[in-house]
């Protein structure tokens, strides 16, 4: 029998102790840079009716960081579009390439998130709303990405999350289109800072640089306070010169309304929310707007469409100022209703400001 003094004994079992953490973090690091079992993860968390693919990944304990590329997160068509099963959003995701530093591997086992710095490259986002198929959550009241944090017994921080050469496309199928119109954020650029609940002293703060229809080029920076218990947000959207013929991809298709010509000076919206009420200011100079009303169909323009343009151009502003005129600035006030998301609502207040702009009521104009 070999006895040990107290020191050796202590070493032995440290020595042990070490080696076991060691063999049992190699083993979890495997995991979490097995592809297959990413894919498994993440299908239970997303949750039935999505495929996940991730074509490698790679996890290195040393330097606490993690790699991935081609992750794609897909809807099953299949269950989405047919029987009681079909949905009336469908969202597609892929990443070229997903980069991130300081992960914390025991947290993230335990279900806690704790990374310093994540860069996604390629970013991908194609959302398609059909309105044709009734919403199965008309009247609820939706969850705020805040309320969600608020509401984990987790522990969730990122550092920055940095998206770069990212390319959104949003459709709208309408309940009297045969087709889908379009609105496209080209060259997608963003940063996230301070997303976190464990310490939220300071603001949630995201900066989006993007072309907007892929014509003008629009800044905005939104701060979040993911602290408090109601919608508390600041933003800003600064939009430079734009064609006003690059909206037609969506205007044409979803409402029957193509612009045949015209300029968008700039666009700037100062809005703050407190407790879901937005209020602020939207400033939307243009000049020579010239649109004409068409079947959305066939494209094509009868009597009725003509007598449409007729009407509809006699109570349209041409251009913002007139002559001799300053530029109008709308204020705007909207409550968030209890169904509307975060970014609807975003784009809810802004297209108030732009509709009273040209002198189109928007709620009239749904």
């Amino acid at each position: 029998m070999i006895r040990l003094v107290p020191w050796r004994r202590t070493a032995v079992i440290l020595g042990g102790t070490i080696v076991v953490v060691v063999i049992a973090a190699v083993a979890l690091s495997r995991h979490v840079g097995d592809p297959a079992y990413l894919e498994r993860r993440l299908s239970r968390e997303i949750g039935t009716g999505y495929t996940v693919h991730i074509e490698s990944s790679h996890y290195d304990l040393l330097q606490r960081t993690f790699s991935a590329t081609g992750v794609t997160v897909i809807p099953d068509t299949l269950e989405h579009t047919t029987g009681r099963a079909r949905r009336r959003t469908l969202s597609w995701v892929a990443v070229d390439a997903v980069h991130a530093d300081g992960v914390n591997l025991w947290d993230l086992q335990r279900g806690v998130v704790n990374v310093d710095d994540v860069r996604a490259e390629g970013l991908k986002i194609r959302v398609l709303l059909d309105r044709r198929i009734p919403s199965r959550y008309q009247g609820l009241r939706r969850l705020l990405p805040h309320e969600a944090l608020n509401s984990s017994d987790k522990s969730v921080r990122f550092g920055t999350i940095r998206v770069v050469r990212g390319d959104i496309r949003y459709s709208e199928h309408g309940i009297l289109s045969s087709r889908p119109g379009t609105i496209r954020f080209a060259d997608f650029y963003a940063t996230v800072t301070n997303l976190r609940n464990d310490n939220r002293a300071q603001p949630c703060v995201i900066d989006v640089r993007t072309r907007f229809a892929n014509s003008g080029l629009l800044n905005a920076t939104f701060k979040y306070d993911l602290s408090s218990d109601s919608l508390k947000m600041d933003y800003r959207l600064a939009m430079k010169e734009m064609d006003a013929t690059a909206l037609n991809p969506l205007l044409v298709d979803l409402k029957g309304i193509r612009i045949e010509r015209g300029t968008i000076d700039s666009l700037s919206a100062d809005i703050s929310v407190r407790n879901g009420v937005a209020v602020g200011s939207i400033r939307l100079p243009y000049h020579g707007l010239k649109f004409e009303v068409l079947d959305r169909d066939s494209h094509d323009r009868d009597l009725k469409d003509k007598l449409k343009t007729f009407m509809f151009s006699r109570s349209v502003e041409d251009s913002n100022p007139d002559e001799d005129e300053p530029v109008r600035v709308i204020n705007v006030r909207l409550r968030r209703g209890p169904s509307v998301s975060l970014i609807k609502f975003v784009w809810q207040t802004v297209r108030e400001g732009t509709l009273r702009t040209v002198g189109i009521d928007p709620a009239q104009n749904s």
